[in-house]
Parts: C-alpha cells; structure tokens; sequence
C-alpha cells in the first residue's frame, strides 16, 4: 500500500511539474542577423551597404586604392559599374565592411586599368573584387 502511495505521488509531482512548465512563457532568443543592411544616404542619390564579416566574406570582397597613373586617377577595370543609365561607378570602401556606390569619369579603359577625369581621390578605398554583387545587395536583386 506505501509502495502504492509511493508511485501516485510521484506521478502527481511529475504532473505537476510538467503542467507548471507549460505556464512559462515562450521566449525566441534566436536572432536572425541579415547579412546586409542597405541605407539611403541624406542629400546623395546613392545608397550605403554595410555587410557583416561573414557576408564580406561570402561575397569574395576585395579592395585596392585609386592610384595614380602619370597625374590622372586610375582603379582597377574590374572595380568599374556601368549602370542602365550609362553612368559608370565605382563603389568606395570608407570603414570596414561599409560601402557607397561613386560615380567617376571614365576617359580610357584598356581592360586592366582605366583612367578617370573625375572620382574619388587618389588613395581611396575602391572594390576592386565584388563590384556586381555588392549592386545587387545594394538593389536588391534575389528578393
């Protein structure tokens, strides 16, 4: 008869346990971080695009700096966006893992290196890897 007693007393414990757990609220602690956060930039009619580390990565990301090329600015060609206007761009790369679309002024091209009359100053940060998938981050091409 105790073993009895025994057995429905912890069968109502258990019971009771488990009812009490159902009372708790439900919390989803898991945050999803998107990869890219695109942002309109006041007064400009670009956008800037901020990656974390990892989508940087994924993306295969790579930068050099405008150069100089016997007094004209000069950036890679494959750094080079020609938009549907006809505007070429290139994207700057300001502070780690953030980028803004500039547009330039393409004077020559010989398919390694172009020459610009006008863009960023020597010295800037550009794409020089990457450049058509930080355009479709940016545009938002998948979505």
């Amino acid at each position: 008869m105790k073993r009895r007693l025994r057995f429905g007393a912890l069968i109502l414990t258990a019971a009771a346990l488990g009812l009490a757990a159902c009372g708790q609220p439900i919390s989803d602690k898991h945050v999803i971080d998107e990869p890219a956060e695109v942002t309109e930039v006041a007064g400009l009619d670009v956008w800037k695009v901020t990656l974390t580390p990892r989508a940087t990565e994924r993306l295969g990301i790579e930068t050099t700096r405008v150069s100089d090329r016997e007094g004209d600015l000069a950036v890679p060609s494959s750094s080079l966006w020609l938009d549907t206007k006809g505007l070429f761009w290139v994207y700057t790369n300001p502070e780690p893992n953030v980028y803004l679309r500039h547009v330039v002024d393409v004077v020559d091209d010989d398919g390694s290196f172009a020459v610009l009359a006008a863009g960023p100053s020597i010295g800037t940060p550009i794409v020089s890897v990457g450049v058509s998938e930080l355009y479709g981050t940016e545009v938002g091409v998948g979505k």
